[in-house]
């Protein structure tokens, strides 16, 4: 049994459109307005705008740190990479 809130939320929403029985133009006409609209409610929503806005900004500064990560972990595999090929050489060793 859903909650009342869940029950209200379910008798206040509009219909769906275009009712069993409609010629097909009509229900695809009205389908097509239907998500005209919400389209245009989630895009004009303000709060909606400012997350985006800030998901963007957080997934850049997520990406940066990632590629300094990489750089360093690199260059380091680098100098690694040598010192294990001077510790082989004999002449260096002996």
């Amino acid at each position: 049994m859903p909650s009342s809130a869940y029950a209200d939320a379910a008798t206040r929403r509009p219909p769906p459109p275009g009712p069993l029985g409609s010629a097909p133009d009509a229900v695809g006409r009205d389908f097509a307005l239907a998500v005209a609209e919400a389209h245009a409610a989630l895009t004009a929503d303000e709060g909606a705008q400012r997350e985006r806005a800030l998901r963007d900004s957080v997934l850049a500064a997520y990406e940066s740190v990632a590629r300094t990560m990489h750089a360093t972990a690199t260059v380091q595999q680098g100098e690694l990479d040598a010192i294990g090929q001077a510790t082989q050489n004999p002449g260096l060793m002996g």
